[in-house]
């Protein structure tokens, strides 16, 4: 008689591990459609969404570069996004480095900025008049608690030069 419980006992251990595992497998599709309509509306129109602006401030006599990156979350969970970028001299030394992160409620939208400032003596100093400067820029989204992510590197974008 005892091991008829046991048996029913099984089924039930059975039935909450399959419960546990469609949990999961939600959240994980949850997880992929939020991921990639985030990744799909940068990649179809790139031109809104990443904005690269150069210029020179006369009082202050500094180069900027400001890079706006316009991140939209149009899935059903909240998405932390982290975009960072470093520029750096043609030998590898880094110069300057900027991170902003921010957390995306569902459907939703946020511009994420970069700013980066030299003076003339910088540019002199690290020799950027004669080898112009490269760039690592990273993107990263994370959802439900930083439980699942993407993170995309872009590495060696040349900036300026001939």
């Amino acid at each position: 008689m005892s091991l008829g419980r046991y048996r029913y006992l099984s089924i039930g251990l059975r039935a909450s591990i399959l419960a546990i595992d469609l949990c999961i497998l939600i959240l994980l599709s949850l997880s992929l459609y939020t991921i990639s309509t985030s990744l799909m509306d940068i990649m179809s129109n790139p031109n809104e969404s990443i904005n690269v602006d150069f210029g020179f401030n006369d009082v202050s006599r500094e180069y900027f570069m400001i890079i706006r990156l316009n991140v939209v979350n149009n899935g059903f969970v909240d998405m932390n996004v982290k975009f960072d970028a470093s520029i750096f001299t043609p030998s590898g030394v880094i110069v300057r480095s900027a991170s902003n992160s921010t957390i995306l409620p569902p459907r939703s939208s946020k511009t994420l900025s970069l700013k980066f400032t030299f003076s003339e003596s910088d540019i002199l100093n690290y020799g950027f008049d004669v080898n112009p400067p490269y760039m690592n820029m990273g993107l990263e989204f994370r959802v439900i608690s930083n439980l699942f992510g993407l993170k995309i590197d872009v590495g060696n974008i040349r900036i300026g030069g001939g």
